[in-house]
């Protein structure tokens, strides 16, 4: 069938556009519709500096002259990729679609967001996929849509994404990622060198396994801030759990110290909200303070507050009376910290018990001697000092 006029006006317009470096114009879109004529337009894009995003629909888009390849790896202002397949098809990701990535794997510095939707990539299109990810480090955003991922394909793709420091955004939605496939995310969430604020893993094949490791990596992981696993085959409360120990693991006081402070936002199903426990950390998380966020959570979870492990006073030298009134400062922070809160977190009676847990561990210590008294007005001087510069 013959381009309709004014189809064809309209891509000589856009061409006109391009090589005019129009600054309206900064989003173009390659589909079977326009006939362009491809060796102008990648001299026009070569050159083109206002044009941030490319959209690519490969649906019966065969045949582009190798002049709009060039173009594009000599292009500087292009950061963003939309490769499309057909919706009911899935083409595969080879010929047009693996030949524009190839371009961006030699211009590799600009692209930081790349999205494929809809594609068949089970014909050495993973491999393309992984290579684009070993060259383009400056990635931000990762979105993978319906494209049929497995584990084997996923594992190649999680280690070239290791080299990229930049990723905050992965988007793996609409695959066929398993319990395999979220060992290999969870490594990767547990590297201190990942920087994903947002895991997306929506529609997957995910059981409880999968979701667990998931969860569990949060207790190594400071970046993430939102997940998504709704439609996916697990168990609910039980991955609730999971959730609620990485974000509060109550076995001691270092534990929840140490637990997950970022996470605020999190998806199971699209049935049901999580529970009250769960929707409370979450909330507790959204704290920008970690220490506070943390300081919270201790009050709140621990009922008997035993201060030792968390100051360390049972290594070293045992009978440690200058801790003392390092123990009454926390509390006083904590205190102050939660006095905003509808929560009644009790802080003032659990710093009594806290105060008579330290003296029944060291009864010949508590009462100070003429140093230790010293030691301890230093302190609250040094306190005061603080309060007036404030």
């Amino acid at each position: 069938m013959e381009p309709l006029p004014e189809i064809e006006e309209y891509a000589q317009e856009t061409l006109n556009e391009v090589e005019q470096n129009d600054d309206s114009l900064i989003k173009l879109k390659l589909d079977n519709i326009i006939p362009f004529d491809f060796n102008r337009l990648g001299r026009a894009i070569a050159t083109n500096t206002h044009i941030t995003k490319l959209e690519v629909s490969l649906q019966d888009l065969a045949n582009i002259d190798t002049g709009f390849y060039v173009g594009l790896k000599r292009n500087t202002s292009i950061n963003k990729l939309h490769i499309s397949g057909g919706r009911r098809d899935r083409l595969d990701l080879s010929g047009v679609g693996s030949e524009i990535l190839q371009a961006y794997q030699e211009n590799s510095t600009n692209l930081t967001s790349l999205k494929i939707t809809h594609c068949n990539i089970q014909n050495q299109g993973y491999n393309v996929i992984t290579t684009t990810f070993q060259c383009c480090t400056n990635l931000r955003m990762i979105y993978i849509y319906q494209c049929s991922i497995s584990a084997s394909m996923l594992l190649p793709m999680i280690e070239a994404m290791r080299g990229i420091r930049s990723l905050e955004n992965l988007y793996l939605i609409g695959n066929r990622i398993d319990n395999t496939g979220c060992g290999s995310l969870a490594s990767l969430l547990q590297d201190p060198n990942c920087n994903i604020i947002t895991l997306q893993l929506r529609a997957n094949d995910i059981g409880n396994e999968g979701a667990t490791a998931v969860a569990n990596s949060l207790s190594n992981n400071t970046k993430v801030q939102e997940i998504n696993l709704c439609r996916n085959q697990f168990d609910q409360n039980s991955i609730e759990d999971s959730f609620c120990k990485s974000l509060c693991n109550t076995s001691n006081i270092n534990s929840i110290h140490s637990s997950n402070h970022t996470l605020e936002e999190l998806k199971i199903t699209d049935n049901r909200d999580v529970g009250s426990k769960l929707l409370s950390l979450l909330l507790t998380n959204e704290g920008t303070n970690k220490t506070h966020v943390a300081m919270k959570k201790i009050l709140r979870y621990l009922p008997n507050i035993d201060m030792k492990p968390f100051f360390k006073l049972d290594g070293g030298d045992e009978n440690n009376p200058k801790a003392l009134p390092y123990i009454i400062g926390w509390f006083d922070i904590a205190r102050e910290v939660v006095c905003l809160d509808d929560y009644d977190y009790q802080a003032e009676e659990k710093k009594l018990s806290a105060i008579y847990q330290f003296a029944k561990a060291m009864p010949l210590q508590f009462v100070p001697s003429q140093g230790v008294s010293e030691s301890i007005d230093n302190v609250n001087m040094d306190n005061k000092k603080r309060k007036r510069k404030v």
